[in-house]
């Protein structure tokens, strides 16, 4: 896949990954800074290596909105 491809592809996603976020961050504390942005559909936390971290995955409405 060439850049160009990527790029394609990114532009499409309604995901967009946050992470090091400090593990006493809860969705809600962050949710008003997303909100900004766009609708929230969803928050799905991920695994990582980091055991002082934490990332999620946040899932906005539409791809314009999670750019």
């Amino acid at each position: 896949m060439d850049n160009m491809e990527r790029q394609k592809y990114r532009s499409r996603s309604s995901k967009v990954l946050i992470s090091g976020l400090p593990l006493h961050v809860r969705f809600d504390n962050i949710e008003p800074l997303l909100l900004q942005y766009g609708n929230v559909q969803h928050c799905d936390k991920v695994n990582v290596r980091d055991a002082n971290t934490q990332a999620v995955y946040i899932t906005f409405e539409t791809p314009e909105q999670a750019q």
